[in-house]
């Protein structure tokens, strides 16, 4: 779904933790998270979407957005619901959503963020290479 203003506590709480941001960037402030909800969430082309659990709940984002000329980039983002199987369900369902929008779909991480090379592996991504220090898997869709 959409992001909302009232999702910026949820949101900090996931972008403050160090653990979460261990193989993405620094961690956020307040200050940042609200700016980060604004110019990538409540903007009129967001490129980060809220992921929710079952009962309904905040439990993360989606990363989805153009990546080059021919793909768009995807991922996701959150710490509670880490090892139940939320990125097996996101990941085909971006597939599915991405069908005649693109020619290709990217996941990037760190060489240490061994999660997502296993979900890239699992869903048919090839790797590509080493970009910015991030391994660059890319499915043809």
């Amino acid at each position: 779904r959409g992001f909302k203003r009232e999702d910026l506590f949820p949101l900090f709480s996931i972008l403050s933790d160090p653990q979460v941001m261990l193989f993405m960037e620094k961690t956020y402030t307040l200050e940042e998270t609200s700016l980060f909800l604004e110019s990538h969430g409540l903007c009129a082309s967001p490129s980060v979407f809220a992921a929710e659990d079952l009962s309904g709940g905040f439990c993360g984002y989606v990363i989805y957005h153009k990546y080059d000329e021919s793909a768009f980039e995807l991922g996701w983002v959150g710490k509670e619901h880490w090892g139940k199987g939320y990125a097996k369900e996101l990941t085909p369902a971006l597939i599915e959503y991405s069908k005649g929008k693109t020619q290709s779909l990217v996941l990037e991480c760190s060489p240490k963020q061994k999660a997502t090379a296993r979900i890239a592996s699992l869903f048919g991504f090839v790797y590509e290479g080493c970009e910015d220090g991030l391994e660059v898997y890319r499915l043809k869709i």
